[in-house]
């Protein structure tokens, strides 16, 4: 029995390979994908294909050694003096359904440590693989980030990644956080779309990625919440129901949020994503 690991821009180029290696066709071998590989997003991420595939055909030596098997079952039966003595000699039968029993529950405690054993493999073996597939995520993305960044003329970058549930903290600190962040944030929402558009693509899973460059959205939260408010007195004042601009998901939290105490203002969220927004209407 042969067995190989080989690689492709596919699962099925990875295949090809393996059985030209091995130069034998499709139905004699078993295939076993390692991975299916990925294409990436803009080069990143990208994985090659990887197949196990392994040979069921017998060697010569086992070939021969089952002819001969066979050939044997043809002759003749005879029973001699010796085999006799052996049917006589058999074991009682009491004899032979305890052994029998003992036996069988011998079998059984075995199989149930072999397959307890083997669901705790399974289970390392599954976090294992979703470990790896987080640090995957978390390089892939940071790969993207900084290739962004070098691009943009930003070199001293550093970037450290957290997880919170379903959301990816990433926080970059650089000297210029101002051209990564860009006017009133632009830059740093069109990153952080990106980066979660990898994050997903690369993870295979819900993502939602926030970022946050130096201290920005400390800052952006505080103004968040004086605005909040300086809208909502502006819609008590003219009674009439402010909008304000389109927002994040995150920034809408925060409005929501602050004026949730008030009231004489109610808030709702309108619009389609990306262009939805929060607006204030007067209970007065």
């Amino acid at each position: 029995m042969k067995q190989l690991t080989q690689k492709g821009a596919t699962v099925e180029e990875a295949i090809e390979r393996a059985l030209l290696q091995l130069g034998t066709t499709r139905d004699k071998v078993t295939i076993e994908v390692v991975d299916k590989g990925r294409k990436g997003f803009f080069g990143f991420g990208a994985r090659s294909a990887e197949v196990k595939v392994t040979s069921r055909e017998l060697p010569k030596e086992e070939t021969v050694a089952e002819e001969r098997v066979e050939s044997t079952r043809d002759l003749p039966a005879s029973t001699s003096e010796d085999e006799k003595k052996e049917v006589l000699e058999l074991p009682k039968e009491e004899e032979t359904e305890q052994r029998s029993e003992e036996e069988s529950k011998a079998s059984v405690s075995e199989v149930d440590v072999e397959i307890e054993t083997e669901t705790l493999e399974v289970t390392e073996l599954k976090k294992q693989e979703k470990q790896e597939k987080i640090d995957d995520t978390v390089q892939v993305v940071k790969q993207y980030i900084t290739s962004v960044a070098h691009a943009m003329d930003v070199k001293d970058v550093e970037i450290s990644i957290s997880f919170d549930k379903k959301y990816m903290d990433v926080q970059v600190e650089t000297e210029s956080a101002g051209r990564l962040i860009g006017r009133h944030g632009k830059n740093l929402r069109a990153l952080e779309e990106l980066a979660q558009v990898v994050a997903r693509d690369e993870a295979e899973t819900f993502l939602i990625v926030r970022l946050n460059i130096g201290d920005y959205l400390e800052r952006r939260e505080e103004t968040l919440r004086y605005l909040a408010n300086d809208f909502a007195d502006r819609a008590i004042e003219t009674d009439r129901l402010v909008k304000l601009d389109p927002m994040s998901s995150y920034e809408r939290k925060i409005i929501h949020h602050e004026l949730a105490t008030r009231v004489d203002v109610e808030t709702s969220s309108v619009g389609k994503e990306p262009y939805r927004s929060v607006t204030i209407r007067p209970l007065s």
